[in-house]
């Protein structure tokens, strides 16, 4: 089975659909998203959109919860996010944020544990940047195998 793994979009439809125009190429048969749909960008409802159509399975990140809540979740974000999500908030529908709110913290389905932080405290959005950070959330799920986003970092093998 092939899966192609999604995270942080972010609103930019323009690098969504660069990504999926690429994945059609590539047969995936499952495509989880890791969170973060909205937020930062100029199209989050296109972005909810296209991505619930083809996701097989989405978990909430922080930008999600932020941008389904219209009351609270600005609290945790640095102001250059919070005063995007105040813009996001503007630009959804009610239906959409009620679909953002009702995205779980994270998914398992074996072999597969998708978060979008850590699943230590998933509702915490904590960042794993090290071993330690990796231990505690390998300590926390009883899945070999976790796939997490979050933290915007690509690290690429030797």
């Amino acid at each position: 089975m092939k899966v192609a793994i999604l995270s942080d979009v972010h609103a930019n439809l323009e690098a969504l659909t660069a990504v999926l125009e690429d994945l059609d190429s590539r047969s995936a048969d499952r495509i989880p998203f890791l969170g973060d749909a909205v937020g930062y960008g100029a199209d989050p409802a296109p972005c909810l959109e296209l991505l619930e159509k083809l996701m097989f399975r989405s978990v909430a990140g922080n930008h999600d919860q932020a941008g389904g809540n219209d009351q609270e979740g600005l609290e945790d974000l640095h102001e250059g996010a919070a005063t995007a999500i105040r813009w996001t908030r503007g630009m959804l529908a009610q239906e959409a944020k009620q679909r953002l709110r009702a995205l779980p913290l994270d998914y398992i389905e074996a072999p597969m544990h998708l978060v979008h932080g850590s699943p230590y405290n998933p509702e915490r959005w904590r960042y794993i940047m090290s071993e330690q950070d990796a231990e505690k959330g390998f300590g926390a799920s009883e899945s070999k195998v976790i796939f997490v986003g979050h933290s915007h970092i690509l690290k690429s093998g030797n």
